[in-house]
C-alpha cells in the first residue's frame, strides 16, 4: 500500500500492507526478508496501511510512523530484536 526511505540510511526501507502489517527492509540483505514485522502482539494495524513516513530526527532510535483506516497513527522504534510500537493517537469518525 505505501513505503518510505530512510531520509539518511537509504538501505532502510518501510512499507505498510493492506492487512495492517508494516514491514522495514534493509535492501543490502541479500534474503528478501524483512528485518522487522508487525504482528497482532505488537500491535499491528487492524486495517490497511496508507501512509508510512520516517521521522528524519535519529538522535535517540531510528522510528517511522504509519496511519491506517483503523484510525489509529502509530510510532515505531526499531530496537535490537523487535519493532516496538506506541499508540501517538486514535482518530474517531464523528457522526
Amino acid at each position: 500500500m505505501c513505503l518510505d526511505w530512510h531520509p539518511s540510511s537509504p538501505a532502510l526501507l518501510a512499507a505498510g500492507l493492506y492487512d495492517g502489517t508494516v514491514l522495514v527492509y534493509d535492501v543490502r540483505n541479500k534474503h528478501n526478508k524483512p528485518i522487522y514485522e508487525s504482528t497482532v502482539r505488537t500491535q499491528k494495524h487492524t486495517d490497511p496501511v496508507w501512509q508510512i513516513r520516517w521521522n528524519p530526527d535519529i538522535s535517540e532510535k531510528y522510528n517511522f510512523y504509519s496511519i491506517s483506516s483503523d484510525g489509529r497513527v502509530m510510532n515505531w522504534s526499531l530496537m535490537k530484536n523487535k519493532l516496538e510500537p506506541e499508540e501517538v493517537f486514535k482518530l474517531k469518525l464523528t457522526g
